[in-house]
């Protein structure tokens, strides 16, 4: 799973929560990779274009978002261990 998220961003912090707890309960069955964003607002100290060109790859309009194995798109707060 890809996750899209930013520092700056307020409903960013639930979706991560979220996503630590799916991982949890389903130890081995998936892997996270971060991509921090600088929106909204700007300000993230681990935004890189290279996190900026995954998210742009993707097309995506808004944070915290998650995109799993490549074509499963959605946000963050919304996953459930269904998913992986």
């Amino acid at each position: 799973m890809e996750s899209f998220s930013s520092s700056t961003c307020g409903p960013c912090a639930g979706g991560n929560v979220n996503v630590r707890s799916v991982l949890a309960a389903n130890p081995g069955k998936a892997i996270k990779l971060a991509f921090q964003q600088n929106y909204p607002p700007a300000g993230d100290p681990y935004f890189t274009a290279e996190t900026r060109a995954r998210h742009d790859y993707y097309g995506i309009m808004g944070i915290s978002h998650m995109t799993l194995d490549g074509g499963c798109n959605g946000f963050s707060s919304v996953l459930t261990s269904k998913h992986p």
